[in-house]
C-alpha cells in the first residue's frame, strides 16, 4: 500500500491494519481448511492446519496489540475523528473478524457432533446402553435394562 500524503502515525496505523487484515485472512483460510478436514476426518491435514491456525492468530493478536499501543483507547471509542482510508480499513477488518468467528462457531459445533458421535458408538460397543426411560402403555415412565454387551475386547 501507498501511504504518502499521510501523516507517520497515521501511516504506520494503515500499515498496522492492513497487515492485521492479511493475518486475519490467514486465520479465515485456516478455519476454511480445517472445516474441509473435519469433514472429510483428515486427522493429519487438522494437525497441520491447527499449527498454521495457531501461528495465524498469534500473529494477528501481536499487530493487534501494537495497533492498539498506537492508537490508544481513542481509537477503540467509536469512528468518531476517524478519517475514511481508516475506517474502511476497520470495516474490512471486522468483516473478515465476524467471517472467522462464524466458521469457527461451525468448525466447533461439527467437533461436538464428532465428539458425541464417537462417544455413543464406544459406549454401543462397550454395551454400556445405561437405565434409559421407556414409557409404558400409560404414559409413565419405566425403567429398561439391557445387559447384552455387543463387544467383549478389541
Amino acid at each position: 500500500m501507498n501511504y504518502t500524503g499521510a501523516g507517520p502515525a497515521k501511516a504506520q496505523l494503515l500499515a498496522l491494519l492492513d497487515q492485521q487484515i492479511a493475518a486475519m485472512e490467514a486465520v479465515l483460510s485456516c478455519l476454511t481448511i480445517e472445516r474441509d478436514a473435519l469433514q472429510s476426518r483428515d486427522i493429519d491435514q487438522l494437525v497441520n492446519i491447527t499449527e498454521q491456525k495457531n501461528a495465524a492468530l498469534s500473529a494477528a493478536n501481536r499487530i493487534d496489540q501494537q495497533r492498539r499501543n498506537l492508537t490508544g483507547p481513542a481509537e477503540n471509542d467509536g469512528q468518531d475523528g476517524i478519517d475514511s482510508e481508516t475506517a474502511q480499513r476497520r470495516q474490512k477488518l471486522g468483516g473478515i473478524v465476524e467471517a472467522c468467528r462464524e466458521l469457527n462457531d461451525a468448525n466447533g459445533l461439527m467437533i461436538r457432533w464428532q465428539s458425541r458421535r464417537v462417544d455413543n458408538t464406544l459406549r454401543l460397543l462397550r454395551g454400556d446402553f445405561g437405565e434409559e426411560a421407556v414409557y409404558g402403555s400409560k404414559g409413565e415412565p419405566g425403567r429398561r435394562n439391557i445387559n447384552q454387551t455387543l463387544l467383549t475386547s478389541v
